[in-house]
């Protein structure tokens, strides 16, 4: 898919998910042509630094292998503030939904984004990346999200709190709304979910969750091509990325 770059708009509304929710975008509708390739050049107090913008699979690919960051404080898209903003409206549809645990209307809970230029020595593709950082009152770490600089595209979720016992879905159930909530927010289409190990059986039409962990795989088409991300829930928590 080739997508086309977007300029930061005010907020506007998706198209309801299937399961009934909206999801405020920082950057306008995010459309399926909103990444075009090109050369950049960005620059911070000491640095000036080179790059070509990516597709969605490689943004993806370069986060998650990313060997080398540099601190970005100026030349960014998306400021501290929209940052967080945007990390914050994530974590409330999760939380409306009931596919996570972490309040973000929680006046206690401390927000922090900072945004790094990401160099991928597997992949030799670079890009830039806000980590928004979820802390108690106490100041003690909770959970991160990373989003792209250049579209506001969640790209990875870590260490999210989700207690199923007060959950009204089943682990399966949940991993599925992620899925359908990730291509909903990002343009994308929702094929498949499964099974990704043998922590996960189906026995007699049921899907049944062994030692209290789920690995799922869900998979997304994206310019004919599929994209596959990963579910994990372990231990009261969840990640999911590439």
């Amino acid at each position: 898919m080739n997508w086309k770059k977007l300029l930061l708009s005010g907020f506007s509304v998706l198209t309801a998910v299937s399961l009934g929710f909206f999801l405020p975008d920082l950057v306008g509708n995010i459309r399926r042509d909103a990444l075009l390739r090109a050369t950049e050049q960005i620059s911070s107090e000491t640095v000036a630094l080179h790059f070509v913008t990516m597709d969605f699979h490689e943004k993806l690919a370069a986060a998650a292998t990313g060997d080398a960051e540099i601190v970005m404080d100026i030349g960014t898209q998306l400021s501290s503030d929209e940052a967080v903003c945007c990390a914050q409206q994530i974590l409330a549809y999760l939380y409306d939904g009931g596919y996570a645990d972490l309040d973000p209307y929680n006046s206690e809970l401390h927000f922090t984004a900072q945004a790094y230029y990401t160099l991928s020595y597997e992949t030799l593709k670079s890009l830039i990346q806000w980590q928004i950082a979820v802390a108690d009152s106490a100041g003690e770490w909770v959970c991160s999200l990373w989003l792209d600089d250049e579209t506001a595209v969640l790209l990875a979720v870590s260490h999210l709190p989700l207690r199923i016992a007060d959950m009204p879905l089943s682990l399966p159930e949940i991993a599925l709304a992620w899925g359908m909530f990730y291509a909903e927010y990002n343009g994308l289409e929702f094929i498949a979910g499964y099974p990704a190990d043998q922590q996960t059986a189906q026995t007699e039409g049921e899907w049944t969750e062994f030692s209290g962990s789920l690995a799922w795989d869900l998979e997304f088409l994206l310019d004919e091509q599929i994209l596959r991300l990963g579910f994990l829930y372990r231990n009261g928590y969840c990640d999911f990325n590439i």
